[in-house]
């Protein structure tokens, strides 16, 4: 989901969540990490947003020295000046049908640099928490229907060999979806 543009009004609340959720997780051994908020919308007080992940930051650390901290891409935190933070993430959403200018290429070459190139301004470890093959309804532009298929099996291919050269690991969007060979469907396309 998507982060509430008012979230900072609620700011103690969204702490104690946080404090909530780390003390009963983060002792376990599967824990990884914790992601701050997600999908932060560009429109609320980038300064604010800021204090506010130090604060989630310092909250989190007293739980857990190790854990993995995301936070997400809105303001690119990993250009902010935090003191001392470290193991820490910034999490990217990438949807070649969306973040994209004209959408996905024909060209997987192609395709990999534009998705290198996304990742290029973070000078933190990249998590790319969201992607999938989804293109909002579009379909590859140029192609006949009977070679949408492979379209996307390669389309597939190039972004995880992107995620995994260049990133600290990756979420597709949904592992299985009741609709098969759904571009949302990481089982039926990947």
């Amino acid at each position: 989901g998507q982060t509430k543009v008012d979230f900072l009004k609620e700011h103690r609340t969204n702490l104690e969540v946080i404090d909530s959720l780390t003390t009963l997780f983060s002792k376990s051994p599967a824990y990884f990490g914790f992601a701050i908020a997600n999908e932060v919308a560009s429109s609320v007080n980038s300064k604010e947003t800021m204090q506010f992940y130090e604060k989630a930051y310092e909250l989190i650390r007293s739980k857990n020295k190790d854990a993995v901290i995301i936070m997400f891409a809105t303001f690119n935190p990993s250009t902010y000046p935090f003191k001392s933070f470290v193991n820490v993430a910034q999490d990217v959403h990438v949807y070649f049908g969306v973040n994209f200018k004209r959408g996905p290429s024909l060209n997987q070459h192609s395709n990999l640099e534009r998705a290198r190139q996304a990742l290029e301004p973070v000078h933190w470890p990249v998590l790319v928490g969201e992607w999938s093959l989804g293109g909002s309804g579009h379909t590859p532009h140029g192609l006949a229907a009977s070679e949408h298929g492979q379209y996307f099996k390669d389309l597939a291919r190039m972004q995880l060999q992107a995620w995994e050269t260049y990133t600290t690991g990756w979420f597709y969007w949904n592992y299985k979806t009741s609709y098969p060979n759904s571009t949302w469907n990481f089982r039926d396309m990947c």
